[in-house]
């Protein structure tokens, strides 16, 4: 394997669990203790998933043994002299020791956690529908209201909590659930199961940080420290703010409209992810809302025969009247006509049933704010259940987006064509003369793969910009991928591409655009990054890109400072929270991790 295809292999970090303990990983790690650098080797055993490999280790001798019993040229012991090195500095020291406790105590807290979990746990269906009910009373008692961040912090943890305990319960040969009600209602028999799961889908988020952050322990907790973290933070505020302000200010109708025209960037409704209309996804989404609102000040939940939840959408969309439908003061005129388009055309039966079909839970559900239907059977009916608490409280907008953002090829190319068409109509808005989609000439077209999204000149400056839409980052992995994986990959082929067309090209750009005697590199994402540059490319989001180019700033001077200041407003808004576990394990109470300031909604 040539250089440059082991570099790509390794930049997807699945590879190192895949393949652990192979002549290719050990070769690779030998690499990094050789040159004596241990924070790549703990971030590599890391990667490995290396708690379930080693199981209570109990010195550094452990791991030592370890990786040299399965190291493929033990004559040079380079592995088995590894730790002994590096100790021999009192930071590395240090550093090692720290490593070695963070394994012994993470693997003594989960062997603690999955140990009274199966013990005090049922597997049985007949809890199912009372653990549901337990999360769904619990959502009702915090209050209509959800008044900060961390309340809305807590709403997600239940809400996905719970959706861990279906998953679990869950197999292939089981996707409908016993109901049984009341069984075990108010008692401390559910309560505890729910505090286990409570505890699980905590430490799997502790051991995500591990895995990809840094952790210290301190005062009985692990602390949250390093920049990564901190970086996926970041990458979500903007995109968060901008929809807090929405789903204050507008009803359910406007907000999912104007976030799914931000997010797709564009207000044609008729476009088709996962072969359905976008506009039929929101309306059900709506009618869905309208059927459930009934039950917001309850602690009830519906339980429909087979069909039954079609029929009723199906008639409540009949009755929808859009002249009667009075819109608050501040609606833009595109989602005036977005929302006209919506409520006075019907839905076919077809498609109602096709997306209440993917609303349904099953095993390869994500979690409950993609698939909100979960399926029950009593006394041989089937009931279509839906949680009025869960679905009512959630975050309409992430829910539908997460659904129509499944990774389909098509749909994928289809939210990049209209992000690429929104910025070339800025640029056109701009009266500035560009190349869009610049490809080899048709002499040349053996490069077929080669091309730049956008170039243009301005005083004799080329700029060359490169656009693309990734998946807005919801947890580290999510992070990991898009700005670790993802980002080195594009600005790499990005690199390739302008080197092709400034020394292969040059005389059919200035004959399109005009002569340039420098050139600038601009990398424009949907996601904002705390990171200025990489390999010579200027890295913005889409706000930048769009704010820069109506004040006329086209050549983007400055751009390092002006990124700098924002990225620093963005950093103050995040601070450290503390989680606290249900019961204590192996002396850890919780930890501590960063997350988005408790301001007031």
């Amino acid at each position: 394997m040539n250089k440059e295809k082991e570099e790509e292999l390794w930049k997807d970090v699945r590879m190192y669990k895949a393949k652990f303990k192979s002549d290719e990983y050990f070769e690779h790690l030998k690499k990094f203790i050789e040159n004596n650098d241990y924070d790549k080797v703990f971030r590599a055993l890391k990667y490995s998933d290396i708690l379930k490999e080693i199981k209570e280790p109990k010195n550094e001798e452990c791991i030592c043994k370890f990786l040299k019993d399965n190291e493929y040229n033990i004559r040079e012991k380079k592995i088995l002299n590894f730790f002994t090195n590096i100790k021999n500095k009192k930071q590395n020291r240090r550093k090692i020791n720290n490593f070695l406790n963070e394994v012994k105590i993470l693997n003594k807290v989960e062997q603690e956690i999955i140990k009274l979990t199966e013990e005090n746990i049922s597997k049985s269906d007949f809890i199912v529908f009372d653990i549901c009910n337990y999360a769904n009373s619990l959502l009702y008692k915090m209050g209509q209201k959800i008044e900060n961040s961390e309340m809305n912090d807590n709403l997600d943890g239940i809400i996905m909590i719970l959706s861990r305990f279906l998953h679990d319960i869950m197999n292939d040969k089981k996707k409908i659930f016993k109901y049984k009600e009341d069984k075990y209602k108010e008692n401390n028999y559910i309560k505890n199961t729910f505090s286990f799961y409570q505890d699980l889908y905590n430490f799997n988020y502790l051991k995500s940080i591990w895995k990809y952050g840094d952790l210290e322990i301190k005062n009985n907790y692990f602390e949250e420290i390093g920049e990564f973290g901190k970086n996926k933070t970041i990458s979500q505020i903007p995109y968060l703010e901008k929809k807090e302000a929405k789903i204050k200010e507008f009803p359910i109708e406007i907000m999912l409209c104007s976030q799914i025209k931000e997010y797709f960037y564009s207000n044609d409704l008729g476009q088709k992810y996962l072969n359905i209309p976008i506009k039929y996804w929101i309306k059900v989404y709506i009618l869905l809302y309208y059927l459930l609102l009934q039950f917001k000040d309850t602690i009830l939940i519906p339980k429909y025969k087979k069909g039954e939840i079609l029929k009723l959408l199906e008639n409540m969309d009949k009755k929808i009247d859009f002249s009667k439908i009075r819109l608050p003061k501040g609606v833009d005129d595109e989602i005036k006509k977005m929302l006209k388009i919506l409520f006075s055309q019907k839905i076919p039966n077809k498609y109602i049933e096709d997306i209440l079909n993917k609303f349904v839970y099953n095993e390869n559900s994500k979690d409950l704010y993609t698939s909100p239907i979960l399926k029950f059977e009593k006394d041989s009916i089937n009931y279509d259940v839906i949680l009025p608490q869960v679905f009512l409280r959630t975050d309409h907008s992430r829910a539908l987006i997460s659904i129509l953002s499944k990774n389909t090829s098509n749909d994928l190319q289809q939210k990049g064509d209209n992000l690429e068409k929104y910025i070339f109509t800025l640029m056109k808005d701009a009266k500035i003369e560009i190349i869009k989609n610049k490809k080899p000439e048709k002499s040349k077209r053996k490069e077929k793969d080669y091309e730049i999204d956008l170039m243009y000149i301005v005083n004799k400056e080329l700029i060359l910009v490169e656009i693309k839409t990734q998946k807005q980052t919801e947890d580290y992995n999510d992070f990991y991928r898009v700005s670790l994986k993802e980002l080195k990959k594009y600005i790499g082929k990005f690199n390739r591409n302008i080197n092709y067309f400034i020394n292969n090209e040059r005389e059919d750009i200035e004959k399109k655009i005009g002569k340039y005697d420098k050139y600038k590199k601009i990398y424009v994402s949907n996601v904002t990054y705390s990171l200025n540059n990489l390999d010579d490319v200027i890295i913005i989001d889409i706000e930048d890109f769009e704010e820069n180019i109506k004040k006329g700033n086209y050549q983007f001077n400055n751009i390092t400072e002006l990124k700098n200041e924002k990225i620093k407003n963005i950093s103050s808004l995040i601070e450290k929270r503390k989680i606290k576990f249900a019961r204590e394990y192996s002396g850890i109470l919780g930890y501590t991790t960063y997350c988005i300031k408790n301001f007031e909604k």
